[in-house]
């Protein structure tokens, strides 16, 4: 029998630090916190990242910035208080605040302001 997948396609603000961090076994691993916007509502996820997808989220993305995710959603029971937890793995992503970085746009330099100039019949001489 063939498993269903459930996937997830999220757009966000990353609120948590970026940082990877070593299993034992020495697989690269982290796990970040994202803000995203539904129908005025804010609602936190915490994702994990794993190999090759946490070391490229380290070296690309950081606190702040939005982001695309594709991630996985999984169940797995947590062996402190044997209840069932939702995972979400990601395995693609694409840092958006790139694209719309520009340079600072320059204010324009102030004009000196046109004194009162009399005209020729004003003049005393």
């Amino acid at each position: 029998m063939e498993e269903d997948k459930v996937e997830l396609h999220l757009i966000g603000k990353i609120t948590s630090d970026v940082e990877v961090k070593k299993s034992a076994s020495g697989t690269s691993w982290l796990s970040i916190s994202v803000e995203s916007v539904c129908n005025g509502y804010k609602s936190f996820n915490r994702l994990s990242a794993f190999k090759q997808v946490a070391e490229d989220l380290a070296k690309n993305a950081r606190k702040g910035k939005r982001i695309a995710i594709l991630a996985n959603c999984g169940l797995s029971k947590n062996k402190k208080t044997d209840k069932w937890e939702t995972n979400l793995t990601i395995y693609k992503f694409k840092v958006l605040d790139e694209e719309k970085e520009q340079p600072p746009v320059e204010q324009p330099k102030p004009q000196p302001e046109k004194a009162d100039v009399p005209k020729d019949d004003d003049l005393p001489f």
